[in-house]
């Protein structure tokens, strides 16, 4: 059996997070002639000395935040403005050269705003917030139309209105966006958890057209008030001030189980099993994106000790399956700079894709302060010892057949 170790040609490969930086124009320009002038905008923070975002009265943190690959600082310190940010960021042409550059294929893109601090749209009223958010699914379809075969739009939906939820759903299937955004725990942040049944119309009909729901780690489960005392922790200004102790805490909220840290989908993946969502919708795919792979045998065995330990199968007879059964037959984890167990990658092949996180702190694009490798050399390193078939699997074959992506390998 041959391994990545023998010097196997890496056919393709398919990265399954990635990210675009919203510009600056995004929703000025799009939304309805009425609201532009609440239109979510970029403003210049005299204060911090750098570019943020505006959504009614909260001004959030640095606009390119997150637009940090190849920085020549290391994070948390990131660009002042959206234009000092990599080009691949937000241009459609320049992210396809990086994508060739890198030798990947296709590359699924989530949003930063709309990704982690949906609900701050709200504030601009109900009507507002879903033309903003139809504003970014059509801003999304003109950016991967540079090449809808290897741009690959995952659409937001204004989550707080479930019929309006369908409407857009419907509307970006048809335009050729592959998967739902979504979050396991919108009840965190004071709206319906995706357990209830008022989501069932959703699901039904994204089970029905083949769409994934695609858990991203890091939507904000803090109430307003709360929020808005963390985006001043997001500005330039305030990482000039950081002490040692206050750099070693961005390294443990990484890890931790709360949000944005990786560990935060593993309750996200209990849930959507215990919480009888595989069984209600046995054909509909839901994937932990950016949260990594290793903690998931673990995960895994835990579920299933405690469901028979406690008995649940005989409380609840209608669960037919063990949540690792679930898990196997439904759900979807990602890795990048981790180095798998290679037992438990044979293991859960079926089970794993590939990522990059472009253009986010932790990605794998080098830069000056960062001990990150290119994708292919990453997958080179981490790779030694898998089978290649499985190989196969986890950097392509899997993420192909969930996306519904033109065959790359014969």
């Amino acid at each position: 059996m041959s391994t990545i170790d023998d010097e196997i040609e890496i056919a393709a490969v398919i990265d399954v997070d990635s990210h675009i930086l919203e510009p600056a124009n995004l929703w000025v320009e799009r939304l309805p002639q009425k609201m532009r002038d609440v239109a979510p905008r970029v403003v210049w923070d005299e204060d911090s000395s750098e570019e943020r975002w505006q959504i009614g009265d909260i001004r959030l943190g640095g606009a390119a935040h997150l637009g940090v690959a190849g920085w020549r600082e290391p994070f948390p310190y990131f660009p002042a403005s959206i234009g000092e940010a990599p080009l691949a960021g937000y241009d459609a042409t320049a992210r396809l050269g990086w994508l060739d550059e890198q030798g990947i294929q296709a590359q699924v893109l989530y949003p930063n705003l709309l990704g982690f601090d949906a609900h701050v749209f709200l504030v601009l009223g109900a009507d507002v917030a879903l033309a903003c958010v139809r504003a970014y699914n059509d801003f999304m379809t003109e950016w991967c139309s540079a090449d809808p075969d290897r741009l690959i739009a995952i659409m937001a939906l204004p989550f707080w209105d479930m019929d309006a939820s369908v409407i857009e759903l419907e509307r970006c299937h048809e335009a050729g966006h592959r998967g739902i955004l979504m979050a396991a725990h919108y009840e965190k942040a004071g709206f319906t958890n995706v357990s209830d049944p008022q989501w069932a119309p959703v699901l039904s009909r994204a089970q029905e057209l083949g769409l994934s729901i695609n858990f991203h780690v890091g939507f904000s489960k803090r109430p307003l008030e709360e929020l808005r005392g963390r985006y001043q922790t997001q500005t330039r200004g305030y990482i000039e001030s950081m002490n040692e102790a206050e750099l070693e805490k961005y390294v443990v909220n990484s890890v931790s189980t709360s949000s944005p840290g990786f560990l935060s989908n593993a309750q996200a993946i209990a849930d959507v099993i215990c919480n009888g969502l595989c069984q209600r919708y046995p054909e509909l795919n839901f994937v932990s994106v950016e949260s990594g792979f290793g903690y998931m045998p673990f995960l895994l065995q835990n579920l299933d000790w405690q469901w028979r330990n406690n008995g649940v199968s005989r409380v609840d007879p209608s669960f037919d399956l063990l949540p690792s059964e679930y898990f196997r037959r439904q759900i979807y984890s990602t890795l990048w700079f981790e180095r798998p167990n290679v037992d438990d990658l044979i293991d859960l092949q079926d089970n794993v894709m590939f990522e990059t996180d472009f253009p986010h702190p932790t990605c794998l694009a080098p830069g000056p302060w960062t001990v990150s490798l290119t994708p292919r050399e990453t997958i080179r390193n981490n790779m030694k010892g898998v089978p290649s078939e499985v190989v196969q699997k986890v950097l392509y074959a899997n993420a192909a057949a969930l996306y519904r992506l033109p065959q790359l390998v014969p």
